[in-house]
């Protein structure tokens, strides 16, 4: 029996044992299983940049397929979420997206997480549609539906409020007993039926003045565009009675329609001035200034000038006719790869003076490097000339042509020059002209080291210097005519040069300065000078088929390598005075074949030997002085007396 009760005790010990080994397994097993599904969970504010509070807006989060949702207080709480990075969206009409990231440990909740969302702009949008003396009407348009009150207030004097409005998008607010011709600061806020409120930023108006006269308001006067270094600068005046709110500016460009420019909101009305700095250089532009009340009446008839900015252009120009005159208040250049073409009938005009920092910087110059295409007609010209009332020989600088060879060919024909420095300074050959008329320039027309140039049908009236022949190899200036010029013809340093059939008439100082190099060969031409005819110096020159009429006929100054032969050399307005052919070389040359009338004196430290003397009156076709027509009379005793047996003279032939 003792040994039954015994095993019977021992194995109810056993089960409690294992019984409690069991529980204990089980209660670590329902721990782990706890711990395992455990969650962690984020609460915060949303609130706006005022620091107010976002209600209804809805948060989402990466790592979830549930949403929360913000209260009256702006407060929300995200539950159920797993360990780890989260990236928090919030969205709510009428503000944009607003986000947060938090990092969350396992189990954890985060409090006080705060995410700031910034209101769409233009939930409310003003604009004042009537003002008056002392009120003034605002239109408000919302975003959605809201009530909304002005707060207004002079600069002085306290802010006051308008009453909310009904809920709704459109409204229209009356602001009453207002001071006249004072400017009010104004703000509108809008309140939306879930208590979201929304300011405008702070703008003004302002309200009439007693003085203010019914209708349109003056037009600005004294209207004036001048080049600036930003761009043109636009000035103006306004004398009217009517107060304005300021002004507005359009502009068109190469003739096109016009554009507004800046309005009053920008151009108040204490401002005269503005630098329109977004142009292009060459352009043609029209600009128009208008007065603006504050009834939004604009002046009937509008200030209004042309303007072409100067600087190099970056594209293909034209200049129309219609556009005339076009005045240029500074440097044109037209750049390598680019060209400028002038209707035939154009006129431009150059400013007296230059800002620019160039090589002439007190003169207006026009540099073209590309292409320059200027063919007028007899009709129509095309004209350089100064914008100065009183015009000078050097207002502005002229064209001077630098393009190369690569460039497409340039061509000048029937254009006018006119108050430059030089008329036309080419250097390079790669240009036709034709048809050249300078008038009242330093130099009528320069060519420089431009070889291989040939020019035809040149004329300059009263210039300095008519025609500069510079450096040059192997050019041909033909049919050149200068009038009432001190020089006619400056040739000097040149190589293998042909002038031939030219007309220089009343010569102040001389008619040709020659001192080339060598081959320079002068034919068939009439010399009228008041002093000397012709001088030659340098290292030679052919002279033949020439007439000179002058004070003083030939003089040479060095050049052992000259002939002198066939020409007509006569003293008709100062008869029996000067010499007729003097050598200052002393080489003691003779130059037969010349009919030498008029003078004190035939020849100096020179002879006529080597052929027939003649020396008579030539008698020439026409009236006396310059006048004189210089062809021969049917009479003359000089038709058969040149070396080829024809006639001497301009006329003549080799």
């Amino acid at each position: 029996m003792n040994r039954t009760m015994k095993a019977f005790s021992r194995f109810i010990l056993l089960v409690f044992v294992i019984a409690v080994i069991a529980m204990s397994l089980g209660c670590t097993a329902e721990k782990e299983a706890v711990l395992e599904t455990q969650r962690g969970s984020v609460s915060g504010l949303v609130l706006d940049t005022n620091k107010k509070a976002v209600s209804g807006a809805t948060i989402t989060s990466n790592r979830s397929l549930y949403k929360a949702s913000t209260d009256q207080m702006g407060r929300f709480m995200f539950t159920s979420l797993d360990e780890g990075h989260h990236y928090f969206t919030v969205e709510r009409d009428g503000f944009y997206l607003g986000s947060a990231t938090v990092e969350l440990g396992y189990g954890q909740v985060l409090e006080g997480v705060t995410i700031v969302v910034d209101k769409m702009e233009k939930m409310i949008k003003t604009s004042v549609s009537v003002c008056e003396k002392t009120s003034v009407v605002l239109d408000v348009s919302c975003f959605e539906d809201m009530a909304v009150s002005v707060t207004y207030r002079e600069l002085s004097n306290m802010p006051t409020s308008t009453q909310p409005s009904s809920m709704k998008k459109q409204h229209r607010i009356v602001l009453n007993n207002l001071f006249p011709d004072s400017t009010y600061y104004y703000t509108v806020t809008g309140v939306t039926a879930d208590g979201r409120n929304f300011t405008t930023n702070q703008t003004s108006f302002k309200t009439r003045s007693l003085y203010d006269i019914e209708g349109a308001p003056d037009s600005p006067e004294n209207f004036n565009i001048i080049q600036d270094f930003l761009g043109p600068r636009l000035s103006w005046e306004y004398r009217g009675a009517d107060p304005i709110k300021g002004f507005r500016i359009y502009r068109s460009e190469n003739g096109g329609k016009m554009v507004l420019l800046r309005d009053e909101t920008d151009i108040l009305p204490s401002q005269n001035f503005l630098v329109d700095d977004c142009f292009f250089a060459g352009r043609y532009y029209t600009y128009q200034v208008f007065a603006v009340d504050y009834e939004g009446n604009t002046s009937e008839l509008p200030a209004e000038k042309s303007f072409v900015p100067c600087g190099a252009i970056s594209e293909n120009i034209v200049w129309k006719k219609e556009w005339s005159p076009i005045n240029i208040d500074g440097d044109i250049m037209v750049p390598s790869r680019y060209s400028l073409t002038i209707e035939p009938g154009c006129v431009i005009r150059f400013s007296s003076s230059s800002d620019e920092n160039s090589v002439k910087s007190s003169l207006c110059e026009f540099i073209v490097e590309g292409t320059i295409i200027a063919c007028g007609t007899d009709v129509e010209p095309v004209k350089f000339l100064s914008q100065s009332s009183i015009p000078q020989k050097n207002d502005w600088d002229g064209i001077r042509f630098l393009a190369k060879g690569s460039e497409e060919p340039s061509r000048l024909s029937h254009v006018i020059m006119s108050g430059a420095d030089t008329g036309l300074e080419i250097y390079s050959g790669n240009i036709t002209v034709d048809n050249y008329t300078a008038r009242y320039c330093r130099t009528g027309l320069a060519l420089i080291t431009a070889s291989g140039t040939v020019l035809s049908d040149l004329y300059a009236d009263n210039c300095e210097t008519g025609v500069k022949v510079d450096g040059t190899y192997n050019c041909t200036l033909s049919h050149v005519k200068t009038e009432s010029c001190d020089v006619g013809a400056v040739l000097n340093n040149n190589t293998s040069l042909k002038f031939n059939s030219f007309d220089l008439r009343n010569c102040k100082t001389s008619g040709i300065q020659s001192s080339d190099r060598d081959n320079t060969i002068i034919r068939n031409g009439v010399v009228n000078s008041s002093s000397k005819g012709i001088q030659i110096s340098g290292e030679g020159c052919d002279l033949q088929f020439v007439t000179v009429d002058a004070k003083y006929g030939i003089l040479l100054e060095g050049a052992e390598n000259t002939v002198i032969r066939n020409n007509i050399i006569v003293n008709m307005a100062y008869k029996g005075s000067g010499t007729g052919i003097e050598d200052m070389s002393g080489y003691g040359n003779s130059f037969p074949y010349n009919n030498i009338y008029g003078f004190m004196t035939a020849t100096k430290n020179c002879t006529q030997s080597g052929a027939s003397i003649y020396n008579k009156d030539p008698l020439f076709e026409g009236n006396m002085g310059a006048e004189f027509d210089y062809h021969l009379r049917q009479d003359s005793p000089l038709l058969t007396v040149a070396s080829n047996n024809g006639q001497i003279g301009a006329y003549g032939a080799e």
